[in-house]
Protein backbone atom coordinates (compact mmCIF):
# COMPACT_ATOMS: atom_id res chain seq x y z
CA UNK A 1 0.00 0.00 0.00
CA UNK A 2 2.92 2.42 0.58
CA UNK A 3 4.42 1.78 -2.31
CA UNK A 4 1.84 3.00 -4.69
CA UNK A 5 1.02 6.01 -2.54
CA UNK A 6 4.64 6.58 -3.78
CA UNK A 7 4.14 5.55 -6.90
CA UNK A 8 0.84 7.96 -7.39
CA UNK A 9 2.67 11.07 -5.78
CA UNK A 10 5.76 10.82 -7.46
CA UNK A 11 3.97 10.17 -10.71
CA UNK A 12 2.23 13.18 -10.12
CA UNK A 13 4.89 15.21 -9.62
CA UNK A 14 6.65 14.34 -12.82
CA UNK A 15 3.43 15.10 -14.61
CA UNK A 16 3.09 18.41 -13.13
CA UNK A 17 6.81 19.16 -14.41
CA UNK A 18 6.18 18.14 -17.62
CA UNK A 19 3.45 20.50 -18.23
CA UNK A 20 4.72 23.25 -16.15
CA UNK A 21 6.21 25.66 -18.73
CA UNK A 22 5.74 29.68 -19.39
CA UNK A 23 5.36 32.42 -22.09
CA UNK A 24 7.62 35.24 -21.67
CA UNK A 25 6.95 38.55 -22.38
CA UNK A 26 6.62 39.54 -26.60
CA UNK A 27 8.22 43.01 -25.22
CA UNK A 28 11.20 41.33 -23.40
CA UNK A 29 10.56 43.86 -20.83
CA UNK A 30 12.23 42.92 -17.62
CA UNK A 31 10.01 45.16 -15.12
CA UNK A 32 6.99 44.40 -16.72
CA UNK A 33 5.23 40.81 -16.21
CA UNK A 34 5.41 38.35 -18.29
CA UNK A 35 1.95 36.45 -19.36
CA UNK A 36 2.57 33.21 -18.13
CA UNK A 37 0.27 30.25 -17.84
CA UNK A 38 1.54 27.10 -16.42
CA UNK A 39 -1.13 23.67 -15.99
CA UNK A 40 -1.46 20.58 -13.84
CA UNK A 41 -3.49 17.56 -13.41
CA UNK A 42 -5.40 16.59 -10.44
CA UNK A 43 -2.61 14.10 -9.02
CA UNK A 44 -4.88 11.54 -8.87
CA UNK A 45 -5.63 8.50 -6.15
CA UNK A 46 -4.64 8.73 -2.56
CA UNK A 47 -4.46 5.78 -0.09
CA UNK A 48 -8.05 4.75 1.12
CA UNK A 49 -9.72 6.32 -2.19
CA UNK A 50 -8.92 4.69 -5.38
CA UNK A 51 -9.65 6.04 -8.44
CA UNK A 52 -11.89 4.26 -10.88
CA UNK A 53 -10.26 3.67 -13.77
CA UNK A 54 -9.36 6.91 -15.13
CA UNK A 55 -12.50 9.15 -15.04
CA UNK A 56 -11.44 11.27 -12.44
CA UNK A 57 -13.91 10.77 -10.11
CA UNK A 58 -13.15 9.07 -6.66
CA UNK A 59 -14.94 5.88 -4.76
CA UNK A 60 -15.90 6.62 -1.34
CA UNK A 61 -13.05 4.82 0.92
CA UNK A 62 -15.23 4.89 4.05
CA UNK A 63 -13.48 7.74 5.46
CA UNK A 64 -16.18 10.88 4.61
CA UNK A 65 -14.77 12.07 1.87
CA UNK A 66 -16.61 13.82 -0.64
CA UNK A 67 -18.13 11.16 -3.30
CA UNK A 68 -17.30 12.13 -7.13
CA UNK A 69 -14.88 15.31 -6.06
CA UNK A 70 -12.25 15.79 -8.64
CA UNK A 71 -9.73 18.40 -9.65
CA UNK A 72 -10.20 19.04 -13.36
CA UNK A 73 -7.99 21.48 -14.27
CA UNK A 74 -5.59 23.79 -12.37
CA UNK A 75 -3.91 26.72 -14.25
CA UNK A 76 -1.67 29.95 -13.08
CA UNK A 77 -1.22 33.37 -14.39
CA UNK A 78 1.41 35.94 -13.40
CA UNK A 79 -0.62 38.97 -12.80
CA UNK A 80 2.01 41.51 -11.55
CA UNK A 81 5.99 41.58 -11.05
CA UNK A 82 8.27 44.34 -9.81
CA UNK A 83 11.18 44.97 -7.09
CA UNK A 84 9.89 44.67 -3.53
CA UNK A 85 10.80 42.54 -0.64
CA UNK A 86 10.37 38.70 0.34
CA UNK A 87 6.79 38.25 0.33
CA UNK A 88 5.43 34.84 0.58
CA UNK A 89 1.35 35.20 0.97
CA UNK A 90 -1.94 33.99 -0.42
CA UNK A 91 -5.60 33.92 -0.43
CA UNK A 92 -7.97 31.24 -1.64
CA UNK A 93 -11.81 32.15 -2.71
CA UNK A 94 -14.19 29.21 -3.13
CA UNK A 95 -16.45 29.97 -6.08
CA UNK A 96 -19.34 27.35 -5.86
CA UNK A 97 -21.21 28.81 -8.91
CA UNK A 98 -18.20 28.36 -11.14
CA UNK A 99 -16.50 25.47 -9.94
CA UNK A 100 -13.52 27.10 -9.03
CA UNK A 101 -11.42 27.54 -6.47
CA UNK A 102 -9.53 30.87 -7.03
CA UNK A 103 -6.09 31.27 -5.47
CA UNK A 104 -4.11 34.91 -5.36
CA UNK A 105 -1.10 35.51 -4.10
CA UNK A 106 2.46 36.95 -4.34
CA UNK A 107 5.91 34.58 -4.13
CA UNK A 108 9.36 36.57 -4.11
CA UNK A 109 11.91 35.74 -6.74
CA UNK A 110 15.67 36.46 -6.09
CA UNK A 111 15.93 38.47 -9.54
CA UNK A 112 13.84 40.39 -12.34
CA UNK A 113 14.37 36.83 -14.88
CA UNK A 114 12.07 35.12 -12.37
CA UNK A 115 8.22 34.24 -12.89
CA UNK A 116 5.75 32.12 -10.50
CA UNK A 117 5.24 28.59 -12.23
CA UNK A 118 2.71 26.00 -10.78
CA UNK A 119 4.67 23.40 -9.44
CA UNK A 120 1.90 21.05 -8.43
CA UNK A 121 -1.57 21.11 -8.04
CA UNK A 122 -3.28 18.27 -6.50
CA UNK A 123 -6.69 16.95 -5.04
CA UNK A 124 -6.14 14.41 -1.73
CA UNK A 125 -9.52 12.83 -1.33
CA UNK A 126 -8.76 11.46 1.85
CA UNK A 127 -8.62 14.81 3.32
CA UNK A 128 -10.52 16.17 0.99
CA UNK A 129 -8.01 18.88 0.40
CA UNK A 130 -6.84 20.58 -2.58
CA UNK A 131 -2.93 21.31 -1.96
CA UNK A 132 -1.38 23.55 -4.73
CA UNK A 133 2.70 24.54 -4.27
CA UNK A 134 3.94 27.57 -6.85
CA UNK A 135 7.43 27.77 -7.24
CA UNK A 136 9.83 30.38 -9.65
CA UNK A 137 11.54 29.56 -12.72
CA UNK A 138 13.96 31.63 -14.72
CA UNK A 139 11.97 33.47 -17.69
CA UNK A 140 13.01 31.67 -21.29
CA UNK A 141 13.94 34.71 -22.49
CA UNK A 142 15.92 36.28 -19.65
CA UNK A 143 18.84 38.51 -20.56
CA UNK A 144 20.28 41.39 -18.22
CA UNK A 145 17.67 41.26 -15.89
CA UNK A 146 17.39 43.40 -12.75
CA UNK A 147 18.92 42.38 -9.33
CA UNK A 148 16.31 42.60 -7.26
CA UNK A 149 14.00 40.97 -4.94
CA UNK A 150 10.88 40.69 -7.43
CA UNK A 151 7.70 40.63 -6.06
CA UNK A 152 5.44 38.23 -8.14
CA UNK A 153 2.18 38.24 -7.99
CA UNK A 154 -0.06 35.42 -9.23
CA UNK A 155 -3.58 33.77 -9.78
CA UNK A 156 -4.39 29.92 -9.68
CA UNK A 157 -7.09 28.72 -10.85
CA UNK A 158 -8.18 25.18 -9.94
CA UNK A 159 -11.75 23.43 -11.81
CA UNK A 160 -13.60 20.78 -9.98
CA UNK A 161 -15.75 18.45 -11.03
CA UNK A 162 -18.89 17.04 -8.55
CA UNK A 163 -18.08 19.84 -5.84
CA UNK A 164 -15.19 21.82 -3.96
CA UNK A 165 -12.48 20.60 -1.58
CA UNK A 166 -12.90 21.28 2.01
CA UNK A 167 -9.63 22.77 2.47
CA UNK A 168 -7.16 24.45 0.45
CA UNK A 169 -3.17 24.47 1.32
CA UNK A 170 -0.81 26.80 -0.91
CA UNK A 171 2.79 26.04 -0.64
CA UNK A 172 5.72 28.27 -2.53
CA UNK A 173 8.64 26.87 -2.67
CA UNK A 174 12.02 28.51 -3.32
CA UNK A 175 14.25 25.72 -3.91
CA UNK A 176 14.35 24.53 -0.66
CA UNK A 177 11.56 22.80 1.45
CA UNK A 178 7.96 24.19 0.69
CA UNK A 179 6.66 26.85 3.02
CA UNK A 180 2.70 26.64 3.81
CA UNK A 181 1.33 30.09 3.27
CA UNK A 182 -1.99 29.64 3.48
CA UNK A 183 -4.50 27.05 5.06
CA UNK A 184 -8.52 27.84 4.32
CA UNK A 185 -11.46 25.59 5.27
CA UNK A 186 -14.84 26.14 2.87
CA UNK A 187 -17.32 28.10 4.95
Amino acid sequence: MHRRTMLTRVSAGLGAVALAGCVADENGDEGTPAESETETGSGGGTPGNETDGGDGTETDGGDGSIEGVSLADATLSLVDAGCGQQTDEAAVAFEADAGEVVVTGTIWGSDACKIPRLADASYHADADELVVLVATQNREDAQGCAQCITELDYEVTAAFEGGLPGQVTVRHSHGDDPTTVSTTSRD
